[in-house]
């Protein structure tokens, strides 16, 4: 039997591929997917990356739940947020075209939601580590130290040390109601399999 607030909810977490392009100055870092605008509590999130021009050598996702008390109500003389991480992943990223990272937001937390005298909402928190190489081959260039006469062979080492900045990016999702019965299927489904990184 549906409810009132899962009917109300049910389109919103349809899905509708969301597209955004992570850029700064210098060039294109990365074109994150979303396969939903709306998720349930128990949902996975799935993001998709492309990366651009710019070498990525690692990024990490923090999701997020952010919450804000009104001045008239604060205790304290602070306003501040108040911010949660309730999942991470880090992915090492250099030489890839695209990767994939699923978060999982939990079943024990509150939704998003607004009153007079709280705000709670989600966002998914990225933390791009650049290069400040152009190209996946200046990379190997600075590692080489000898080639062989016939071009071939080569002998590789690793850098010593890389020149990086970090781009850190807020992504606001929304997080809505779920059904009694979809925690149960989730639940489930969780002990039955785990995810690999």
């Amino acid at each position: 039997m549906r409810t009132i607030s899962w009917t109300k909810y049910s389109p919103l977490c349809c899905k509708r591929p969301r597209s955004f392009e992570v850029k700064t100055g210098d060039g294109l870092v990365s074109i994150v997917r979303l396969t939903k605008g709306a998720y349930r509590l128990g949902d996975p999130i799935e993001v998709n990356m492309e990366f651009g021009d710019l070498q990525c050598v690692r990024v990490t996702l923090k999701l997020q739940a952010l919450e804000t008390i009104s001045p008239e109500s604060e205790v304290k003389e602070e306003t501040d947020t108040r911010c949660t991480t309730h999942d991470t992943k880090t992915i090492q990223c250099i030489h890839t075209k695209s990767t994939a990272v699923t978060l999982h937001i939990p079943l024990n937390v509150v939704n998003s939601f607004s009153t007079n005298i709280v705000l709670v909402r989600w966002q998914v928190h990225f933390d791009f580590v650049i290069s400040h190489l152009r190209k996946s081959a200046e990379i190997v260039d600075a590692g080489l130290t000898s080639v062989s006469a016939k071009g071939l062979d080569c002998d590789w080492r690793p850098l010593e040390t890389l020149n990086v900045s970090t781009l850190s990016w807020e992504l606001p999702i929304r997080v809505v109601p779920t059904l009694p019965q979809y925690i149960a299927t989730i639940a489930w489904q969780r002990t039955q399999t785990k995810d690999v990184v």
